[in-house]
């Protein structure tokens, strides 16, 4: 089943989003990281679509949304934006998915509006991540590429735990064409520059701490982002919080692994709501 693609106008500008699942069912909403889109989702939001209303959006400045015009990419104009949609869309309760920088959107979303969230899912993330991890992502955002199967090959040879089709498909939501016939990342090239993501600084273990429902932290076993010590003070910062560690995955992890993934995912989603 192929999502609905749809677009709210947000005070900042356009924000575009994809709706799976037939209506009237419990809430999921899945937020990506940096330089990912919507379609980094595509695997579990179908899953999840059988028992799921999912929304995946593309947060400010990547994907088919609108770019800031004043380069704001602060964590209070970022999580703004998730209260604004909710209360546009009229939301119900729902579970907030987040990975890397969706992560810390997710946990501050909650700590601020914890009303509106029933459960939190933290995917390879905590404030304090590994540098090595970082350095090789922004070595990443730097590249650009003489055609497109050119970044296909080099991105296959960057993450080799996937199949050439699923990077294919990836990055044909991920790139676009430059007006020089070069194909670089559909990414404002402000958020990069922006404080919080030069210094690496996304979010704020005060806002761990703040959190309330049950919260899932998903580790991927090879990962270069969380070190499974800094997941292990992540999850003993929450109130009630477990973790669960994806083999064969690293720092993307529902797309190294969407199967363990969604096995993992799954149980938590369906188990009691916070009070």
């Amino acid at each position: 089943m192929a999502p609905d693609s749809l677009f709210v106008d947000l005070a900042y500008g356009r924000l575009h989003y994809l709706l799976w699942g037939a209506p009237d069912r419990q809430v999921v909403l899945l937020l990506h990281g940096v330089n990912q889109t919507c379609h980094s989702w595509d695997e579990v939001a179908l899953r999840l679509s059988d028992r799921f209303t999912v929304y995946a959006i593309d947060q400010r400045g990547h994907g088919e949304s609108a770019w800031a015009k004043d380069g704001d990419y602060s964590l209070d104009a970022m999580v703004g934006d998730l209260v604004e949609f909710s209360r546009l869309l009229a939301l119900p309760q729902f579970a907030l998915v987040g990975m890397s920088m969706g992560a810390a959107h997710a946990i501050a979303f909650t700590a601020r509006q914890a009303s509106d969230v029933s459960h939190l899912v933290v995917v390879d993330y905590a404030p304090r991540v590994e540098q090595r991890g970082v350095d090789k992502i922004k070595q990443m955002l730097a590249l650009s590429w003489a055609s497109f199967e050119a970044a296909v090959e080099q991105m296959a040879a960057f993450n080799p735990r996937r199949t050439i089709d699923n990077i294919r498909e990836r990055l044909r939501h991920s790139l676009s064409q430059r007006p020089d016939g070069s194909w670089g990342w559909r990414l404002d090239p402000a958020l990069p520059r922006h404080p919080r993501f030069r210094d690496s600084a996304v979010g704020a273990w005060e806002d761990v701490q703040k959190v309330r429902c049950p919260t899932l932290v998903i580790r991927g076993a090879e990962s270069d982002i969380l070190s499974s010590e800094a997941a292990k003070t992540l999850v003993e910062r929450f109130t009630a919080a477990s973790i669960v560690t994806i083999p064969g995955a690293g720092h993307s992890v529902a797309g190294d692994n969407p199967d363990d993934f969604f096995g993992a995912l799954l149980p938590f989603l369906l188990g009691s709501k916070s009070p």
